[in-house]
């Protein structure tokens, strides 16, 4: 599903007015990740289930003031990984829990995959890759 179609739905048929962010998701099912503001300014970040039709039901919707900020997560990711380079950050959405994927290399050049509670900060999960073989250059 395209971007233009879920905001046209919103706008059209929810109390959403305005959209800030459209990210797209990829767990069992894919996702739509919005971040938005209701027609009365308060701060949205809605879950759209794409293997469902678009309806309400396919939206699971959260508060962003009762949650961290993309900031808070970071930082606090920053703070317990001082020699890290992060690669890419952005929400997620895993069984129906509101996260922000965070993917990094390590010091040791090992790959990171991870999934933070924007409840808390706390790590829901986490996945490590390491390289089997040696670049040509090193």
């Amino acid at each position: 599903m395209r971007n233009a179609e879920i905001e046209d739905f919103l706008l059209q048929r929810t109390n959403i007015n305005k959209i800030e962010e459209i990210y797209h998701f990829q767990e069992e099912k894919p996702y739509k990740i919005v971040f938005a503001k209701t027609k009365e300014d308060e701060e949205r970040i809605l879950f759209i289930d794409l293997a469902e039709s678009l309806d309400e039901k396919a939206i699971y919707t959260i508060d962003r003031s009762q949650y961290l900020s993309q900031n808070d997560i970071e930082t606090k990711w920053k703070e317990n990984c001082e020699r890290c380079t992060m690669k890419q950050s952005q929400p997620a959405f895993i069984n129906r829990k509101p996260l922000w994927e965070i993917t990094y290399v390590d010091e040791e050049n090992r790959y990171y995959m991870t999934y933070y509670s924007l409840k808390d900060g706390s790590i829901y999960e986490q996945m490590k890759f390491t390289r089997k073989y040696s670049k040509k250059d090193d």
